[in-house]
């Protein structure tokens, strides 16, 4: 049976720089891997995020956005789908996580009071405080705040109370995740379970074996690092190392992003047969 490597990668700090969100610099090994590989962005960006990035950089795969919250997939690729999906824009879109209207009124119950004044919430900073936050630019900040599915926030609070707060919100069927610059307020959802979707519905379509890879560098990738066949860890910017509860084909990589993405890509045996 033939093989396929699919890579699951995360953005912010992993494929793109904590500073200055790019890439660039590994365009030339990014563009060989992506004719090679199928790549698909799993990431806490939003729709209109990753939309803009795919159309930038001409890539035609699904997507993951907002931490496992819903699948994007292109209409053109004609994949197996075994329900029938709901359509935005040129895309399929499965839904697995909490809507927002949901997660708002969540937010604004009196049990949850002690907990949301130590949260500084990104859809309701002003736009100063949004550039402060994110570090993202004017012409891409709107699209961050574009969400459907979650509510990152600031925490204000003590390491005690975060996780009295984690523990909370699993009452409702919610979760908190942990990202490189926010936490966030989620379904009961996560990167690996959105990844499995897309691994049934490549398995379903196409008689190969796929081999699946995944890139983080934060405790919100751990769920899809957890469970791929190959692992990268990209050194985080805060210099705070991700551990997994797996040790095999786990690679640790020993700069930052993007070039930590190149490095640790360049050191799994299924990159070294095709690079």
């Amino acid at each position: 049976m033939n093989q396929q490597v699919i890579i699951f990668s995360d953005l912010d700090g992993t494929l793109l720089n904590h500073k200055n969100f790019s890439f660039e610099e590994i365009l030339f090994f990014f563009k060989k891997i992506s004719k090679k590989t199928i790549i698909i962005f799993n990431t806490s960006k939003t729709f209109s995020e990753v939309k803009k990035i795919c159309s930038d950089y001409s890539l035609h795969n699904p997507f993951i956005v907002e931490n496992g919250s819903a699948v994007f997939i292109p209409k053109k690729l004609k994949l197996i789908l075994s329900k029938k999906l709901e359509s935005q824009d040129e895309y399929y879109k499965l839904v697995l996580g909490s809507n927002l209207d949901d997660l708002i009124k969540f937010t604004n119950l009196r049990k949850c009071y002690r907990f949301i004044s130590k949260c500084s919430f990104l859809h309701k900073m002003n736009t100063k405080k949004l550039k402060e936050s994110t570090g993202l630019s004017n012409s891409i900040l709107m699209n961050s705040t574009k969400r459907d599915f979650s509510l990152p926030f600031l925490w204000n609070g003590t390491k005690d109370l975060i996780l009295e707060f984690s523990s909370f919100v699993q009452n409702y069927n919610f979760k908190i995740l942990k990202g490189g610059r926010f936490y966030h307020l989620i379904g009961n959802v996560d990167k690996g379970k959105a990844m499995k979707e897309i691994l049934g519905i490549y398995s379903n379509t196409f008689d190969k074996n796929f081999i699946s890879i995944s890139l983080g560098d934060s405790p919100n990738d751990v769920a899809m690092l957890e469970i791929s066949d190959y692992s990268g860890i990209v050194k985080p910017f805060s210099n705070k190392k991700l551990k997994l509860k797996k040790n095999k084909n786990v690679f640790y990589s020993t700069i930052i992003a993007p070039k930590g993405w190149e490095q640790v890509l360049k050191m799994m045996p299924p990159i070294k047969k095709i690079n």
